[in-house]
């Protein structure tokens, strides 16, 4: 009885759920780099206030597994005198200023933002509740690579998640926050940056 009750519960919730779904843009990627050689210097992450910190924590948490000690992040260098703001895309010459600056190998910046939480983490099914038909939670996470010996972009992916509202049935419909998406996006850019290179 309890089994069949759990089941029963389980399937609930399931057709309740909106789905989350993950799309790659910009995806570029000059052959297979080598993370195993060549010193990487993170600029910086675009992000708001409200997250900036947790995810610098994990970037610094997961570029320096990869490696290692040629792993620098600008902000917390001192000796690295080169306030300029990065846009991008970055041209040749500030690469190549950078390069003389830095005496780094390669060029990382990164971007995250929410870009929508219409519908939080639960809300209410179209007969229960007026919603606009087109309420969603998106947010995405992008990372841009150069090679400041040959001055060339290396790698461009930007990782997009949106959750929309399931609106044909008079259920409560849970979805994913777009903090929720924005910490899914994160795993499987570095995922992706990981599986398109050598790596060890």
């Amino acid at each position: 009885m309890k089994k069949a009750l759990f089941l029963l519960l389980s399937a609930l919730v399931l057709t309740s759920c909106s789905m989350t779904n993950f799309l790659k843009e910009n995806s570029y990627t000059k052959g297979h780099l080598d993370l195993t050689s060549g010193k990487w210097l993170l600029y910086k992450i675009d992000a708001s206030k409200e997250y900036h910190y947790d995810y610098e924590l994990k970037a610094l948490e997961d570029f320096t597994e990869i490696f290692g000690s040629r792993f620098t992040y600008f902000p917390r260098v001192s000796n690295m005198g080169f306030p300029m703001q990065l846009s991008l895309p970055v041209s040749k010459e500030i690469l190549q200023l950078l390069k003389t600056t830095t005496q780094q190998d390669y060029l990382i910046l990164m971007r995250a933002k929410q870009v929508s939480n219409d519908l939080g983490s639960v809300g209410l099914s179209n007969s229960m509740r007026q919603f606009d038909m087109q309420e969603t939670n998106e947010s995405y996470f992008g990372m841009v690579v150069y090679d400041l010996n040959t001055l060339e972009e290396v790698y461009n992916q930007k990782i997009t998640g949106t959750a929309g509202r399931n609106i044909d049935n008079n259920k409560v419909n849970f979805s994913n926050s777009s903090k929720t998406i924005l910490n899914k996006a994160y795993k499987r850019l570095i995922k992706d940056f990981k599986n398109t290179s050598y790596y060890k």
